[in-house]
């Protein structure tokens, strides 16, 4: 459980960075480039993968994960700006009904009575989590915030399916393809911000590479120890997924109160506490098949 107390540490502090950048002037763009620099690096010292068996790769996969991570690095990071840090996380961990759904449509697991009254509970929680009341000022400048939450949800989702398709590759070792996603990620971005830079839209400068090497670092963190949490606990993934997002969600929550004062409503607390509920009962079906057979 230390390692996922860990990962979830390290996944509020990306979000905590990233709400910190306007505060500070930081450019986002720049920080989730070179983000990617120092995930290549930690991966590699690490995991030390092998790059010599990538012939028979998922290369289509692998290039649609390199565009999507840095896409919605930049959608989260406005996000959190528009939104807060607290609907954001939710909006991110509520994504694994995506592939949960998926393995329905794709992979041909069995549809139960339990596992759609979970779903329907998270599609529920992220519609109470959608800001629907906010101060004038602020509504004028995010009237469409609300869309940022359901762009998360969704590509939050297929990354995770994409990532579950990488895994499932047996001729190429998880590391090896996160290696790879990783570069294709950096120059991705790095395509971008010569772009921004050519038509004088941002300059460059040493201060946000090294923030965005601290970036990298919490990001690289979060990844490392959730890997690290699921071989301990080999023979309970399902804890470590439910356990993993519902402490970013209440970490999250208490960060985003506490610290920088977001306002939330009723409802929106209501959704916080279904998206608690949705992740439980997602990660525990047979558990809630068994009490209802009891019951009925």
């Amino acid at each position: 459980m230390f390692y996922i107390f860990l990962s979830i540490c390290f996944s509020v502090a990306v979000s905590v960075l990233l709400k910190l950048a306007k505060r500070y002037q930081i450019d986002v763009y720049q920080a989730i480039t070179w983000n990617y620099s120092a995930a290549i690096l930690l991966t590699w010292i690490f995991f030390r993968p092998h790059l010599g068996n990538l012939h028979d790769a998922p290369v289509f996969t692998y290039l649609t994960l390199g565009i999507l991570l840095p896409v919605l690095f930049i959608i989260i990071a406005t996000s959190i700006k528009l939104t807060g840090i607290v609907r954001t996380d939710v909006a991110q961990r509520l994504s694994l009904f995506i592939p949960v759904l998926a393995a329905f449509l794709i992979f041909g697991e069995k549809l139960s009575t339990v596992k759609v009254i979970g779903l329907s509970i998270g599609f529920a929680a992220l519609i109470f989590l959608i800001p629907w009341k906010q101060k004038r000022a602020v509504r004028r400048r995010s009237t469409f915030s609300w869309i940022y939450l359901v762009v998360i949800f969704v590509g939050m989702g297929v990354i995770d399916v994409l990532l579950k398709q990488v895994a499932k590759t047996k001729d190429v070792p998880f590391t090896t393809s996160l290696l790879v996603v990783f570069i294709l990620a950096f120059i991705v971005s790095i395509l971008g911000l010569i772009y921004l830079i050519i038509n004088k839209k941002t300059r460059f400068s040493w201060p946000h590479i090294l923030i965005g090497w601290i970036l990298g670092i919490a990001n690289f963190g979060n990844i490392l120890f959730f890997i690290k949490a699921h071989q301990a606990l080999s023979t309970r993934p399902a804890s470590v997924f439910s356990t993993m997002d519902i402490g970013v969600i209440v970490l999250g929550s208490l960060i985003g109160l506490a610290i920088f004062r977001e306002r939330l409503s009723w409802l929106n607390l209501a959704g916080i506490a279904l998206g608690i509920i949705a992740i439980v009962i997602n990660s525990f079906p047979d558990f809630f098949q068994h009490i209802g057979a009891s019951v009925f």
